[in-house]
């Protein structure tokens, strides 16, 4: 598993190209690396965000190999940018050794994975931007920008899908994303959970490549301010049965 996402994402660094000008603005790319207790959980939850809001890569604090790699220009020049990427990954460790952090997201993903498996690090993340602009791909980049980003990484989280084997995956993306997910899956479809819930706040997506138990939900900081949390017990009553 950790060789075939290797390779790929050696392609992914020799290959992928972003004009000059967006390469400086976009951050380095969530590459995941799977942890061990991923292979033993009752099931295998991968939950996929939007993007990245602060990621970039400091050998000071993780100890890890090279330079600093602060956006997506100095990660394809890094010779060593997928192993960068790669301990900034374990070193993140899914918040666990951040406690401190509680944004909605990291509440909303250990609520769910705890939900599901009974812990709260047995899932992974990985997002449908795989790099983050300025704050945010949707809002500061035009259009053929966005077209960039998407031939960049074209079949990348398809690969990661493929080379997991998640049981249950859940977009927490919301439906403006839902272009972006179908750039990825082309023939994806969003189906209505049921008659309780609107499509818009939760929804099935029917893909190739995409596990049966796949669905999509808005993101926790939404979830949240519009008071739907109750949601997050609904998917894992669902992915756990």
């Amino acid at each position: 598993m950790v060789e075939l996402l290797e390779a790929r994402y050696r392609v992914f660094h020799r290959e992928a190209e972003l004009p000059k000008r967006l390469a400086r603005r976009a951050l380095p790319p969530l590459l995941v690396y799977p942890h061990t207790r991923w292979h033993t959980a009752k099931v295998r939850l991968l939950i996929v965000g939007q993007e990245t809001l602060t990621w970039r890569y400091d050998p000071a604090e993780t100890g890890g190999p090279g330079e600093p790699i602060l956006n997506f220009s100095h990660f394809v020049a890094a010779p060593e940018g997928v192993e960068a990427m790669w301990e900034l990954y374990r070193c993140y460790a899914l918040g666990r050794h951040k406690p401190k952090m509680n944004s909605a997201f990291w509440r909303g993903f250990r609520a769910l994975d705890s939900a599901v498996n009974g812990k709260v690090d047995s899932a992974l993340w990985t997002n449908l931007f795989k790099v983050n602009v300025q704050g945010s791909v949707m809002r500061n980049c035009k259009r053929a920008e966005i077209a960039r980003l998407h031939t960049a990484q074209q079949g990348l989280l398809r690969f990661e899908i493929e080379v997991l084997r998640p049981d249950v995956v859940v977009f927490f993306t919301g439906p403006r994303y839902d272009r972006a997910i179908c750039q990825e899956f082309p023939d994806a479809d969003f189906e209505p959970v049921g008659r309780s819930f609107p499509a818009s706040s939760l929804a099935f997506v029917r893909a190739r490549g995409l596990p049966v138990k796949t669905v999509r939900t808005f993101h926790p900081e939404y979830l949240q301010r519009s008071r739907q949390m109750k949601l997050l017990q609904t998917i894992a009553d669902w992915a756990g049965g």
